[in-house]
């Protein structure tokens, strides 16, 4: 439909006969992260034999052809099509199809864009999102998918932590030898591995990041040139950092992030 082309980017005539697996995160453990237990879901309804009216609703994070990420809410149903027996192929009155209706969910973006950092509370908080869909699915027969959309959006979210847990680091104790929780705001970046701390850290759950530039230190004035040199060279590894996780995460942040 023009409207499943807007929210895609992908054309009608390259997606009919397709799979639509193609709409799924192109990096397999982003997908995993995020969409695995839903496709064994969608996949079991779809390859069991199921009553007429069997219906299984799931929530996935999918792309756009420009790698953007959107959240598909997806509706199946088993259907029965009455047939005439003397033009089917096996002679039977009905034929069984898997009927399909999605929607995208637009609404408390803010609080969806934290889902997909991808950080332990923000998976948990997706887990719970999905159970209060299919704890209300029974709405359907009355609503639309807008509508229940929606109102399903808006119990989660009246029960959405106000502060998400922090990530911490475990430290030992020199004293007992057990591990100590020290909650992590922040985290200072220099130029050895620039791209794989920022990553690991947002994986983390941290949204901070201190930039360490080098300066001349008193009494080295003379290297004046040498210390312009670092500075440009941090910040061309900044750029190639920003660069890289725009087409590998940071695009996925895009709602939450400002410079």
């Amino acid at each position: 439909s023009p409207e499943f082309e807007k929210l895609t980017g992908y054309q009608r005539e390259w997606v009919l006969g397709r799979n639509c697996r193609f709409l799924q995160p192109n990096h397999c453990w982003r997908n995993a992260a995020f969409n695995k237990e839903e496709c064994r879901r969608m996949r079991e309804f779809c390859q069991s034999p199921q009553p007429a009216r069997t219906r299984i609703i799931n929530l996935l994070v999918n792309e756009r052809k420009d790698g953007s990420p959107f959240w598909n809410l997806l509706v199946m149903e088993h259907i029965q099509v009455e047939v005439d027996p003397k033009t089917s192929a096996d002679g039977k009155d009905r034929r069984c199809y898997i009927f399909g209706v999605q929607t995208s969910l637009h609404c408390h973006s803010h609080r969806l864009t934290e889902l997909l950092a991808m950080d332990t509370r923000g998976l948990i908080e997706l887990k719970r999102l999905r159970q209060v869909l299919r704890k209300h699915e029974y709405q359907l027969h009355s609503q639309t998918l807008n509508t229940f959309a929606q109102e399903c959006m808006s119990i989660w979210v009246s029960e959405f932590p106000s502060c998400l847990e922090l990530p911490r680091i475990q430290l030992h104790s020199v004293r007992n030898r057990a591990k100590i929780g020290i909650p992590i705001i922040g985290i200072e970046v220099n130029a050895l591995n620039l791209m794989q701390t920022i990553q690991r850290a947002l994986e983390e759950g941290i949204r901070h990041f201190y930039l360490s530039f080098p300066a001349p230190v008193d009494g080295e004035a003379s290297d004046t040139r040498l210390s312009g040199m670092n500075v440009k060279l941090l910040s061309l590894r900044l750029a190639q950092a920003i660069a890289g996780l725009s087409k590998v995460f940071l695009h996925y942040l895009h709602e939450a992030i400002a410079f």
